[in-house]
C-alpha cells in the first residue's frame, strides 16, 4: 500500500509538471487554427495562458477572427498588443486573475459583448466611455468600489447585463469628460504660473530701429555722388567704409534719416581736407615770420642826432 501511495504521488508530480512545460510552450498559428469553432471564433479558454504567454503575433496571423474565448487562465492583466485586434466585437475573460485593464481597451471601438465575471477588479479605465458598441458586459464577483459596483447592479440575467453595460459607459463618458477638463485647467495654470520673459532694455529697441532704418536705406537710395579724387581709391574707400559703419552703429547722435552712404562720403571729404587746411595754415604762418625778418633787415634804423634832441 505505501508502494501504491508513493508511486501515485510521483504520477502526480510528474503530470503537474508536464502540464507546467505544456502551458508554458507559445502556442502557434496552427494550433490556433486547431482551436478554431468558426472561422470568426476562437477558443482558447483553460489553455494556462498568461501575460507573457498570449500568442499575440500568432493570432495577427488570424484578421478574421472577431470572438475570442479567454476564459479559466491565469491573465492578471492583458498584454498591450492585445489592445491592437480592435476587430474584436465578443471578448470573454471570466475566471481570470485581472486586476487592472489598461486605458487602451478604449481602442477596441467595435467590442458589443465583455465577460469580466470573476476576477480582482476594483477600478475601471475611464477611457470605457469610449466603447460606444458594448451591449453587454458582466461585472460579478469582482471587489468594485462602492459608486461601480452600484451602477453595475446585479448582472444576474441577459437583461441586466445589458443594463450594467450601458450604465458603465454612460458614467466612465462623464467621468472621461472630468478627467479631460481636469487636465485641461491643469495645463492652464502651469501657463500661468510660469514667469514672464525678461524686458528688453530700451536703449537696445531704439538701436535695432536705427539700424533696420539705415540697412532700409542702403537698399532703397542711390549713394550721391562723390568727387573723382575721392572716389578713385578703392582700397582706402572701403577702409574708411567698414570705419565709418561701426561708428555710424555706435555712435547714437547720427541723425537716422540719413544715409550711410552719404555719412560716410562726408566724413572722407572732411578726413581727406583736413591735411590740406593743417599745411596751408602752417605755409602761411612760415611766410608771415620771413617777410617780419626781410622789413626787419632792410628798413634803416633811426638814430636820434644831439640837435635833434635838444
Amino acid at each position: 500500500i505505501l508502494l501504491l501511495n508513493r508511486f501515485d504521488r510521483c504520477n502526480m508530480v510528474v503530470s503537474s509538471a508536464a502540464n507546467g512545460v505544456a502551458n508554458r510552450k507559445m502556442l502557434t498559428v496552427d494550433d490556433l487554427k486547431k482551436r478554431l469553432s468558426d472561422p470568426h471564433a476562437l477558443d482558447l479558454s483553460m489553455s494556462g495562458l498568461n501575460v507573457t504567454t498570449m500568442p499575440c503575433e500568432a493570432l495577427t496571423q488570424l484578421p478574421k477572427v472577431t470572438v475570442i474565448d479567454l476564459s479559466a487562465n491565469q491573465f492578471f492583466k492583458l498584454p498591450d498588443a492585445f489592445f491592437t485586434f480592435t476587430a474584436l466585437t465578443h471578448i470573454n475573460l471570466s475566471n481570470n486573475k485581472i486586476v487592472f485593464l489598461q486605458p487602451a481597451i478604449g481602442d477596441l471601438v467595435h467590442l458589443q459583448r465583455l465577460d469580466l465575471y470573476k476576477n480582482n477588479l476594483s477600478l475601471l479605465p475611464y477611457t470605457f466611455g469610449k466603447l460606444a458598441s458594448l451591449q453587454w458586459l458582466d461585472l460579478r464577483d469582482n471587489p468594485l468600489t462602492p459608486t461601480l459596483s452600484k451602477k453595475a447592479g446585479q448582472c444576474l440575467d441577459d437583461k441586466q447585463c445589458r443594463k450594467c453595460a450601458l450604465a458603465i459607459v454612460q458614467f466612465m463618458r462623464l467621468v472621461m469628460e472630468e478627467e479631460e477638463r481636469r487636465q485641461l485647467s491643469q495645463q492652464a495654470d502651469n501657463s500661468e504660473n510660469q514667469p514672464p520673459p525678461p524686458p528688453v532694455p530700451e536703449s537696445s529697441v531704439k538701436q535695432r530701429k536705427r539700424n533696420k532704418k539705415n540697412k532700409k536705406s542702403d537698399s532703397t537710395e542711390v549713394s550721391p555722388n562723390i568727387p573723382n579724387g575721392i572716389s578713385g581709391d578703392h582700397g582706402s574707400n572701403d577702409l574708411d567704409h567698414s570705419d565709418t559703419d561701426s561708428d555710424n552703429e555706435a555712435d547714437p547722435s547720427t541723425p537716422p534719416h540719413q544715409p550711410a552712404a552719404v555719412v560716410q562720403s562726408k566724413r572722407s571729404v572732411y578726413t581727406r581736407l583736413m591735411p590740406l587746411v593743417v599745411y596751408g595754415s602752417a605755409l602761411t604762418l612760415l611766410a608771415l615770420v620771413i617777410y617780419a625778418i626781410i622789413v626787419v633787415i632792410t628798413v634803416p634804423v633811426q638814430v636820434p642826432s644831439p640837435s635833434s634832441a635838444q
